[in-house]
């Protein structure tokens, strides 16, 4: 008998707020054995604060972090392996207008990766994502076009 849970996806952040979840495990069930797939820890708002993966024979696989601004703004998210090394970090910047302004990723040892810097039109829709390599050059620009 083969039994597999859904991803960690099973509920949205409003439902995990109004019904005061903490946190939610996953398990799978396969060829007799039972375990634990992974877990997620949300904040009183309902967000997830911690991702956590696991091996089949149950050794932490990855964990992932998030802390949030006041506002419920994404600022950071951090990757580390089982051995707690941290693997990759992202840190988020927004405009006065709450939208996404920069996303920048490191690897573990701090150093940046890339940046995506985020451009809005004069009615706040995205119009673009600039992709800035490690130097800081650019190395692509994505346009969003609208059509009413």
């Amino acid at each position: 008998m083969l039994c597999l849970v859904p991803r960690l996806v099973a509920q949205s952040k409003k439902d995990v707020r109004n019904n005061g979840i903490k946190s939610m495990r996953t398990t799978i069930t396969a060829n007799g054995a039972t375990y634990k797939e992974g877990e997620k820890t949300f904040n009183k708002d309902g967000r997830v604060t911690q991702e956590t993966d696991y091996n089949e024979d149950g050794t932490l696989k990855e964990k992932k972090t998030y802390k949030y601004s006041t506002g419920g703004d994404l600022l950071e998210e951090v990757k580390s392996d089982g051995a707690s090394n941290v693997l990759m970090k992202k840190t988020y910047t927004y405009n006065s207008l709450g939208d996404k302004d920069t996303e920048t990723e490191y690897d573990g040892k701090g150093a940046i990766v890339k940046k995506f810097q985020y451009v809005y039109d004069k009615s706040g829709m995205k119009a673009e994502r600039k992709t800035f390599d490690a130097e800081g050059k650019l190395v692509a620009l994505k346009k969003y076009i609208y059509t009413k």
